[in-house]
Order: C-alpha cells, then structure tokens, then sequence
C-alpha cells in the first residue's frame, strides 16, 4: 500500500502500518497465511485454487434434483387431484340434494385446491438452489404442509 505523503518509500511508516487491521490469513499459525504472496497489501485475499468439476461431476446434481422434483410432484399432483374430486362429489351430491353449495363450502374447496400448487412451487423455489437433499427436504416439508392442510380443511368442511 503507497502513501502519497511518502513517495521516496512508497510504504506508511511503522507507526500507522501498525493501527491499520490485521487480516485473519496474516495470524500466525493459519495455514491460508503462506499462500498470501509476500508483496500482497491488506485486504487483498490469497489467490484461491479452484477445483474445476467435469461435466458429469456437474450435470450429477442437476439430475438427481430433477428426478426428486418429478418424484414429488407426482405426490402433489396426488393432492391437487384428491382436491379436485372432493369438489366435483360435493357438487354433484349438493346438485342431488336440490341446495347449491355455500360460500364456505366454496372457499375450503378452493383452498384445497389451491394449496398444492403454491406449496409445490415455493419448496421448489428454496430447494432447487441449495441442492438435492435440501430440495428433497423442502419439498417433503411442503407435501407434509400440504397433507395436513388437506386434512384440516376436509374436517372444516364434514363439520
């Protein structure tokens, strides 16, 4: 690091080199300190050594998450059409009866069906980024939400 108060050296004297922060790499002991190079200033990082991937190494992850996002989705579409045939049996049994169905019966109906989805969707959305197991944890949260939320909503509606 120059100093322009100090051309003929180039360099801050001792005193204010010494109230400037020490970087962590630079701490004795660290064995990330020998790889800084010896004219690096402060703040500046050590050179890092990357490990490059092969393509087959990189496409394995992509893989194995898509293949738990299909899987899952199999068991959200299971909801989303489990939601869909509760509403098509009430409106069959409420046009049997004679009685249209009330706003609430429309609302938990809806929700039901909307629910699947959305919950799919937003693990989705968390999970793909992080990887596979995070993904697969995400999503079995969702499914689970949404199972519990399923069955809630059932019961709202026999009540």
């Amino acid at each position: 690091m120059t100093d322009p108060d100090h051309p003929e050296t180039g360099e801050l004297p001792a005193q204010e080199a010494a109230a400037l922060p020490v970087p962590r790499s630079a701490l004795a002991g660290n064995p990330v300190s020998s790889a800084m190079p010896p004219t690096a200033g402060i703040g500046e990082q050590a050179p890092r050594r990357v490990r490059r991937r092969s393509t087959a190494e990189a496409a394995r992850p992509r893989f194995a998450a898509l293949g738990i996002a299909i899987g899952f989705g199999v068991l959200f579409a299971w909801d989303l059409v489990e939601a869909v045939a509760n509403l098509l049996a009430l409106l069959a049994f409420a046009d049997a009866a004679g009685h249209p169905l009330n706003s609430y019966a429309w609302l938990v109906l809806g929700a039901a069906i909307l629910v699947p989805p959305a919950a799919y969707t937003t693990a989705l959305v968390l999970g793909y980024p992080r990887g596979p197991r995070k993904l697969a944890a995400a999503l079995l949260a969702g499914l689970a939400a949404t199972a519990c939320l399923g069955l809630t909503l059932e019961a709202l509606l026999r009540a």
